[in-house]
């Protein structure tokens, strides 16, 4: 499979996390938590489609503050999201366990519009028409 194939895989995999969770959020509150996820997904391989597109292989793993650091390293315009990154880095654990962890909709929102942001940053830096 060519490069440019994968890389369309990875950006397009990430839009479809988005709008998992934009789905969940407008169906109920009840699915707070499982949106929250999936807008950590869609950062993280938003991300790992910035690196692969960049010759790295992405890291095995779901920390979204490691991952958009080794971005930083290519691309310092990532700066702006690290911290949200960070943030956001907590949804990848949270809803894998059976209680609630205070996953409000104002935190869902930030995500939604980060995972957003994220996404059209790496489909344009990449050079991916969607």
């Amino acid at each position: 499979m060519s490069k440019n194939k994968i890389l369309k895989e990875w950006i397009d995999t990430a839009l479809i996390e988005y709008k998992a969770a934009k789905h969940l959020l407008e169906g109920s509150e009840f699915f707070l938590d499982i949106a929250a996820y999936h807008c950590q997904r869609s950062i993280e391989k938003s991300l790992k489609a910035f690196l692969f597109a960049n010759d790295i292989q992405p890291p095995k793993t779901h920390d979204l503050g490691f991952i958009c650091s080794m971005c930083i390293e290519m691309k310092k315009e990532f700066k702006h999201y690290l911290q949200d990154c960070e943030k956001i880095a907590v949804y990848a654990i949270k809803p894998r366990y059976p209680s609630k962890f205070g996953v409000v909709k104002q935190d869902v929102d930030f995500a939604l519009k980060k995972a957003l942001e994220i996404h059209q940053c790496v489909a344009k830096l990449a050079r991916i028409d969607e």
